[in-house]
């Protein structure tokens, strides 16, 4: 799982679902890539999205 995330003045973004705050995650790098691609096309350039892997929780 991959998300998208920015940094902005030292402190981290994570792109969210629309009306939550659930992290927005996608099922491979590409289809984040892609999407990150199409948010960048109109943001400034120290506002940018970049992919990273998800850190799974971990549940015992």
């Amino acid at each position: 799982m991959f998300i998208l995330v920015r940094r902005i003045n030292g402190a981290t973004e994570i792109l969210t679902k629309s009306n939550s705050d659930l992290a927005k995650t996608f099922p491979d790098s590409q289809s984040a890539e892609s999407f990150a691609q199409k948010l960048n096309s109109s943001i400034q350039p120290n506002k940018q999205w970049k992919v990273e892997a998800a850190k799974e929780a971990v549940t015992e």
